[in-house]
């Protein structure tokens, strides 16, 4: 994500362009080690350790400090911004409650203003309160039993989730963006396949203990690399489908008709 935002462009076809330009992949990534770390440490059999209500206060007691001090840092730019953008009272308050209340990622209109980065965490926000209903409802079926067993599962939902994000992402902004809850780049919505990912690698991985460092970072190169093609190639297959139905329905005047592509 450094190198994505500090590396020159220049020439679309340069090195530092495509590393540059592969920097949105740190946030999937972000994402994927949330589910894995957070199952690792708070349900590694299954079921959560301690009360929901415990796990919630030390995710807020570990983020809300940093959160609200990065505010604090960038209020003064965002007073800034409002003025020179000339901004209305009531939109600058939906700002200000949606941020201060970490729920600003749900809205494209104000999920990149105040502090732009800060809506990574309100989708956090979001797996945070989730994640306990999450391993009630998949826990014991995903991480209890046999590691065999565990590991097929946790494959099951690690490839399904990866799948799923591989739709939403790029197509989300086309099909749901006008939804009462839209789905877009920076949702929840669009971000939870994800997250459960993760909890599907964490069931994979349950048992398993490397002695070194190597196998990890061969399984990040590996994983960044699948996610970055996959979702590239998928889209592209999904574009080549919807043109051609669109094409026979404009030829042919059938699959529902022409207008409704």
């Amino acid at each position: 994500m450094l190198l994505h935002h500090a590396l020159p462009q220049g020439d679309a076809t340069s090195f530092t362009a495509a590393l540059g330009g592969s920097g949105w992949l740190g946030v999937s990534l972000f994402f994927v080690l949330s589910g894995f770390l957070l199952t690792v440490r708070y349900a590694p059999n299954g079921a959560l350790r301690g009360t929901p209500r415990t796990f919630l206060l030390e995710r807020v007691a570990r983020l809300a400090p940093t959160y609200l001090l990065a505010l604090l840092f960038a209020a003064a730019l965002f007073a800034r911004d409002a003025r020179v953008q000339g901004l209305a009272a009531g939109h600058v308050t939906a700002i200000v409650s949606s941020v201060l209340t970490v729920q600003q990622a749900w809205r494209p209109e104000t999920a990149c203003q105040w502090n732009c980065p800060a809506w990574s965490l309100s989708v956090e926000a979001w797996f945070y309160l989730a994640f306990p209903l999450v391993i009630a409802g998949l826990g014991a079926w995903l991480l209890r039993g046999p590691a065999r067993a565990a590991m097929r599962r946790g494959a099951m939902l690690l490839v399904v989730s990866l799948l799923a994000s591989a739709l939403i992402f790029p197509n989300g902004e086309r099909f749901g963006g006008s939804w009462p809850v839209p789905v877009y780049s920076l949702s929840p919505l669009a971000r939870w396949p994800e997250f459960l990912a993760g909890i599907g690698l964490a069931a994979v991985l349950r048992d398993w203990r490397p002695t070194t460092r190597v196998p990890g970072l061969f399984l990040l190169a590996v994983g960044t690399l699948c996610h970055r093609c996959g979702r590239q190639m998928l889209n592209h297959r999904i574009e080549q489908l919807v043109h051609a139905l669109a094409r026979r329905a404009r030829d042919r005047k059938d699959l529902l008709g022409a207008c409704s592509f």
